[in-house]
């Protein structure tokens, strides 16, 4: 590992930072290859267990069971709910349903049955008249015309009445067929969710005597954490740093606390590199 800031380099596998006015946010940064005008650091590229450890403190706050999980699949545990969760998470891969627009499918199909009832009234008008005239005698070319293009207007707005009302039944299938597919999302996600929890309990269950044990060798809040069954409930950094030493860590740690007397103390009890701000 290797950091370097505005005239001075630190390399190896413990860096001791505290002499210098380098924030914690952004070594972490700058070991997650962000940029960091400050600090150059060229270290291995941080993993999985990496994302729950990377900066641990008074103030440090993770997920223990989800860090637990990531050091179990990063030695190559596979719960038994990994196929059942890859077949769940395929399905919900899928493309969601085309969003259907009954609204506008009921507009359409008024808005052309008002027109067919208007071009009715104008076609028995234009009928009516055309009969008047015939019986008085009078011309009936113009009143003739007009009545033609009334009814063709009228076949033609029938026409688009039936192409309304069969979008308007297609549209209705498909909104019964979209409700269909997202109550059966709605089980997968459930589904999906329950895997998920049961996968990391499992995995959480194969490394909880060794992390007891790792949690053993770690100093605590007043000094080594001899007999501390129960402080990965209570102390978020004591379970942190044995989630480290559990770990097999090759990007460095960033670590703010006083609980190791130097950093080279603090990648010997972790067994990992790490960096001291």
């Amino acid at each position: 590992m290797r950091i370097q800031g505005e005239g001075w380099v630190r390399t190896g596998r413990e860096i001791d930072l505290r002499d210098r006015a380098v924030e914690p946010t952004a070594v972490v940064a700058a070991i997650a290859g962000e940029p960091a005008h400050e600090l150059t650091v060229e270290a291995p590229t941080p993993g999985p267990v990496h994302e729950h450890v990377a900066h641990l403190g008074p103030n440090t706050g993770f997920s223990r069971r989800q860090a637990l999980a990531a050091v179990a699949r990063e030695r190559g545990f596979e719960p038994p709910q990994a196929g059942a969760l890859q077949r769940v998470e395929a399905a919900l891969a899928d493309p969601d349903t085309q969003t259907i627009d009954l609204q506008h499918a009921r507009r359409q199909v008024a808005e052309v049955a008002t027109t067919e009832e208007r071009l009715r009234e104008r076609v028995a008008t234009l009928q009516g008249e055309l009969r008047a005239r015939r019986d008085v005698g009078s011309p009936v070319a113009e009143t003739q015309e007009a009545l033609q293009e009334a009814l063709q207007a009228l076949t033609d707005t029938e026409t688009a009445r039936i192409a309304a009302e069969q979008t308007l039944v297609q549209a209705r299938q498909a909104a019964r067929s979209n409700r269909d597919d997202r109550e059966r999302r709605l089980r997968l996600e459930d589904r999906r969710d329950n895997l998920r929890r049961e996968a990391t309990a499992w995995l959480v269950r194969q490394l909880d005597a060794e992390f007891r044990t790792a949690l053993d060798a770690v100093p605590g809040a007043s000094g080594p954490a001899a007999g501390s069954r129960a402080v990965a409930e209570t102390d978020q950094l004591s379970a942190a740093l044995a989630i480290v030493r559990l770990a097999s860590l090759d990007a460095p740690v960033v670590l703010s606390t006083d609980r190791f007397a130097s950093a080279a103390d603090a990648a010997r009890v972790l067994d990992a590199p790490v960096v001291i701000v």
